[in-house]
């Protein structure tokens, strides 16, 4: 049985790639955007058409394609490896192989139900993608100041670090050649767009946060962080697929709760009296 092991892992790996597919697609055309304002409500749905298109587009459908000709790495007999030190692709290829060859020896193959719950059970455990930061009021330096210039400052300064996002492109512009050359070196493309996000998070963290916008101050910074988290998942599609496809649909996610908290945002601070405005220019690109 060793002898066909490398060839089964590797149909194993293209088959959890499909579902991964599947279930991204489901992500992108099933996921409930918030109430917006008109301008974040074009961008949401802006930004999971690109999503969606960027899945479904043909220079995708060829990548996909490629992995009926990847060979899956396999430990060498006698190896002290240790399962942390293997992708999240190595990992579930071994978990659904060895769940397989336990369905198999047990007879269970054509109990449709026990083979599709082993299947959603080894998917749950290993397809997720990389959980972000999150972020607590304690970590806010909070102010206790209300009056309408100290909520005025604050919306400046909060609107000026939102407009320092400057990247030369974003994450489905830099997917969009990965998909087309099948070339990792264009992933590079991504820290960047990384190291942007940590910036942005550290100048919102240094910002004096009226309490009465705390909540909406973290949501931002929040989703920031799974933006973050997102892209660093998406840097590894040239090395770990299933991390790197997870990573769509996490940077759908975090896309949504960035156009939720901008809009939370938005009206906290015109509620208390102050006005909340950015170069849309800076959303177009970043949120899309």
């Amino acid at each position: 049985m060793a002898m066909f092991y490398p060839r089964k892992q590797t149909v194993i790996t293209f088959v959890v790639c499909a579902v991964a597919v599947v279930a991204a697609k489901y992500y992108v055309s099933s996921a409930d955007q918030p109430a917006v304002s008109a301008s974040l409500q074009a961008l949401a749905a802006s930004a999971t058409d690109t999503e969606a298109a960027i899945i479904d587009s043909p220079e995708f459908a060829d990548w996909q394609a490629s992995f009926g000709t990847t060979t899956v790495k396999k430990p060498a007999a006698g190896s002290s490896s240790s399962p942390e030190t293997l992708t999240r692709t190595d990992k579930f290829s071994r978990d659904f192989f060895t769940r397989y060859m336990e369905l198999k020896q047990a007879g269970l193959l054509n109990n449709q139900d026990i083979v599709n719950q082993a299947t959603n059970d080894v998917i749950t455990a290993d397809v997720n993608p990389t959980p972000p930061k999150v972020y607590t009021l304690s970590d806010l330096k909070i102010s206790s100041s209300a009056d309408a210039a100290s909520l005025q400052s604050f919306s400046s300064a909060v609107a000026s670090v939102i407009e320092s996002y400057r990247v030369a492109k974003n994450e489905q512009s830099i997917l969009t050649d990965f998909f087309a050359s099948n070339d990792p070196s264009s992933l590079k493309s991504l820290a960047p767009v990384i190291a942007t996000y940590k910036r942005m998070i550290a100048s919102l963290l240094a910002i004096r946060t009226p309490r009465s916008v705390s909540a909406q101050q973290l949501e931002i910074i929040n989703a920031l962080s799974a933006m973050e988290a997102a892209a660093t998942d998406l840097q590894a599609l040239g090395s770990d697929t299933i991390r790197g496809l997870a990573g769509i649909s996490a940077h759908t996610a975090a896309v949504t709760a960035m156009i939720t908290a901008l809009t939370d945002m938005h009206s906290a601070l015109t509620g208390l009296g102050a006005s909340f405005d950015f170069d849309q220019s800076v959303l177009n690109t970043m949120l899309r």
